[in-house]
């Protein structure tokens, strides 16, 4: 399972890679850039073995570096919307600590996104990166079809669990 996990990653890279080449001024998603951190998510059980087994692999020094990294105190910052919330707790220093198994919804933020809403087609961006008249639709990356992977997926795990980042987070702080 994680392998097919692990080939989704890399269509979704390879999206963002094309992205980057159609718009090179469009995405300004750079590591220091967390405005779209600040929220509270959870993921599909499918995910969170993922991140474990990411985590698993490190060395024992390095689990016990974010053991500490994650007892910092949690940051909030003002929101899109206006409201202060809280980081993702895995986002420490305004960078995400977790970044190379981070979830799928991570690895798509700050891409031009494209979903059904009501009948039509609708597209999503992050206002820091595009504005939605200069896109090409097929250069929006297609969320119904990504979720759909993902649910599927999940399913033939035999669940619908999913797992908060927090409750996450805390899983993965008892394995040290």
């Amino acid at each position: 399972m994680n392998e097919y996990l692990k080939q989704l990653h890399q269509k979704i890279l390879e999206h963002h890679q094309k992205v980057e080449t159609n718009y090179p001024q469009g995405m300004t998603c750079k590591n220091g850039c967390s405005r779209c951190c600040y929220v509270d998510l959870s993921v599909f059980s499918l995910e969170a073995q993922f991140i474990k087994d990411w985590f698993q692999a490190l060395s024992a020094e390095k689990k016990a570096e974010l053991k500490v990294l994650w007892e910092q105190e949690t940051s909030y910052q003002e929101n899109f919307f206006g409201q202060n919330v809280a980081a993702c707790p895995f986002l420490k220093n305004e960078s995400c600590s977790i970044y190379e198994a981070r979830p799928v919804i991570c690895r798509t933020q700050g891409l031009p996104l494209k979903f059904n809403n009501e009948g039509g087609a609708s597209v999503d961006t992050c206002p820091l990166n595009f504005n939605e008249d200069e896109l090409v639709i097929d250069d929006c990356l297609d969320l119904d079809r990504l979720n759909l992977i993902l649910a599927t997926l999940q399913r033939q795990r035999g669940d619908e669990e999913r797992l908060s980042l927090n409750e996450l987070l805390n899983e993965l702080k008892r394995l040290v």
